[in-house]
């Protein structure tokens, strides 16, 4: 569930970047 939620979070960013 974290590893999840981190994975999400880090795509969201590597998306905006």
């Amino acid at each position: 569930m974290f590893l999840l939620i981190c994975k999400s979070i880090g795509q969201v960013v590597y998306n905006v970047m």
